[in-house]
């Protein structure tokens, strides 16, 4: 069973495109076929599809000539054989390059699927596939790539993105050119750190993880490129304050700066680090911000400066806990 969710061990943990290929290799190793992890995610992807649209019957895979490609003829197939009408378009009409994406179209073409080559306008279908490019692309797509993500993202039906919408950068969530705009993005085996950043947040859609019932020890000693958090991970830094505390128990934050036509910077800063949980803040800035500070931020304590001054005042320093220099 392919369940939509990372392993319990890693539902938080965000990976780069190295880690990535660790895991893939890992997967390949463990399941002593590289293939299977393609079969799975294919049949993963089909059953994302039937989940959100069970009603689309007539469904267009766009497949590239890598492995992400390979997913996309593995879903095609799925769907053809379920009776659903699916066309198959390939990238500028090239053929699979991989080993892997080459089997997964033979496969496809086997149970008696087509393929086409691009054409504009694209038919009208009720789910759109993107198996363009996987995790392997950083640059901006190549002109012929870019008039297919222009068609896909032109027309009407939703867009299930297999792994990464194409164009995205999976590192940094870049996108140096052209990028598929999904409605939902289904990534295998792991998350992907750049799908939850930058401009990939608006072409991703809504994110789901399909683990391919990997085992937990592909892994383990793999390290996250970084941790995905919520509002609910904050109880690991912050515990429960005291019901008789009070603001002298909270630390006391030193904001310093607002510059002449520059006195809105200090008071947001001000604003955010009492709304963080700060006891106290002391505000240095020029005479000419402090009522328009203190008309916003009464509780905080403004000190102004002089427009020649050298240096901050001794006893604020010293009593801070935490210096904020420069809005």
């Amino acid at each position: 069973m392919f369940h939509a969710s990372a392993p319990l061990s890693a539902l938080d943990a965000l990976y780069d495109i190295e880690a990535l290929r660790t895991l893939e290799s890992r997967a390949a190793a463990v399941l002593e076929d590289a293939y299977e992890p393609m079969r799975r995610a294919g049949q993963a992807a089909w059953r994302e599809s039937l989940r959100h649209w069970p009603e689309a019957q007539r469904l267009l895979v766009v497949c590239g000539p890598g492995n992400n490609g390979g997913d996309g003829y593995m879903f095609a197939r799925h769907a053809h054989q379920s009776g659903r009408r699916v066309s198959l378009m390939q990238w500028s009409d090239q053929p699979p390059r991989s080993p892997l994406a080459r089997r997964a179209c033979d496969e496809y073409l086997a149970a008696g699927g087509s393929l086409a080559p691009f054409v504009a306008p694209l038919p009208e279908v009720d789910l759109v596939v993107d198996a363009l490019f996987g995790i392997g692309l950083a640059r901006a797509p190549e002109p012929p790539a870019v008039a297919l993500i222009d068609a896909i993202n032109g027309q009407s039906a939703p867009v299930l993105a297999l792994d990464v919408p194409s164009g995205v950068d999976a590192n940094r969530g870049a996108t140096p050119g052209a990028a598929v705009v999904a409605t939902r993005t289904l990534e295998f085996i792991a998350r992907k750190a750049g799908l939850r950043t930058g401009a990939a947040i608006d072409h991703a859609g809504v994110l789901a993880v399909a683990d391919l019932a990997l085992p937990a020890a592909v892994f383990t000693g793999v390290s996250p490129f970084a941790e995905a958090l919520s509002s609910d991970d904050l109880a690991r830094w912050l515990r429960p304050r005291r019901r008789d505390s009070h603001k002298g128990h909270h630390g006391r934050v030193l904001c310093v700066g607002g510059d002449h036509g520059h006195g809105g910077a200090i008071v947001l800063a001000t604003e955010a680090a009492l709304r963080s949980g700060a006891g106290l803040v002391d505000v240095v800035t020029r005479a000419l911000h402090v009522p328009a500070l203190l008309a916003r931020v009464p509780e905080a304590m403004a000190h102004a400066i002089a427009d020649d001054a050298t240096r901050l005042p001794d006893a604020l320093v010293e009593a801070a806990s935490v210096i904020a220099i420069g809005p």
